[in-house]
């Protein structure tokens, strides 16, 4: 579960960037100043884990870290089991969300022995139609949100 793994440390990469940007936004006083060791300041400012811990909670609880995984084609089987694995478990929460993608193919006109040949299209025969140079498909796709709870 290779893809399990590079989700749980994207998750964690997640937690430690919000943690940083909630004691980076409590070392500034409302002054702009810095305040703390890095200042100079040998007793730094009183309370100031307590106000950091106030405010990572803050901070996590409105910007969660997510990480989507998308699968389409034969990758939807694969993207739903990391799905139900994450959802197993207690400490993640996971959204399934659906739909399509559009896909461009292009159509290349190759000769063969039986005249012009058209790779990419099954069954058709060249009847002097003018063949389009790409075409538009669209192949559905399930997306996983996996979030900390």
């Amino acid at each position: 579960m290779s893809a399990a793994k590079r989700v749980v440390k994207l998750l964690s990469l997640a937690d430690k960037r919000a943690t940083q940007s909630a004691l980076d936004s409590v070392k500034r006083g409302k002054d702009g100043r810095r305040y703390g060791r890095e200042a100079g300041d040998e007793r730094g400012r009183p309370g100031e884990l307590d106000e950091a811990a106030k405010m990572a909670a803050r901070v996590e609880g409105e910007e969660q870290g997510e990480v989507v995984v998308r699968g389409t084609g034969r990758a939807i089987e694969k993207v739903m089991g990391l799905g139900v694995w994450f959802s197993q478990r207690e400490e993640y929460g996971v959204r399934i969300r659906t739909g399509s993608v559009g896909a461009v193919d292009d159509v290349v006109e190759k000769e063969g022995e039986g005249g012009v040949e058209m790779e990419g299209a099954e069954g058709e025969e060249d009847d002097g139609v003018e063949v389009p140079g790409s075409r538009i498909r669209y192949a559905s796709t399930v997306e996983v949100v996996v979030s900390r709870r």
